[in-house]
């Protein structure tokens, strides 16, 4: 099973985008924030971004929808793409496929 759910501020303006196939894709960044403690019970927060696609219909709502600073929630699936870069490396890259969000809070309310 390949399946993700994250709760996250959204980073980045979504960007509506044409590809190939004449689909629609939405994409932005999301950062969430995780909490641990040290040995010390120091609090640390660390933040991850993640970069988060849709298709057609859902990537239309999105872009009229989500912005920068709204918190999201979303659930969708991993997806990993490999290619080789200039130096002949080999690299990965994850987009997370959104399947369904729900729209938290928007930016400037207050956060759950």
């Amino acid at each position: 099973m390949n399946k993700i759910m994250l709760i996250g501020s959204v980073h980045t303006d979504p960007k509506l985008i044409s590809v190939k196939t004449k689909n629609k894709a939405a994409q932005f960044s999301n950062e969430v924030v995780e909490f641990s403690k040290n040995e010390l019970g120091e609090k640390n927060q660390y933040s991850r971004w993640f970069n988060m696609i849709a298709w057609d219909k859902k990537a239309e709502q999105i872009f009229e929808t989500v912005k920068k600073g709204d918190m999201i929630f979303v659930e969708g699936r991993l997806m990993i793409s490999e290619y080789t870069d200039i130096l002949r490396n080999k690299r990965a890259k994850v987009d997370i496929v959104i399947s369904h969000y729900i729209m938290l809070t928007k930016k400037g309310q207050e956060k759950l």
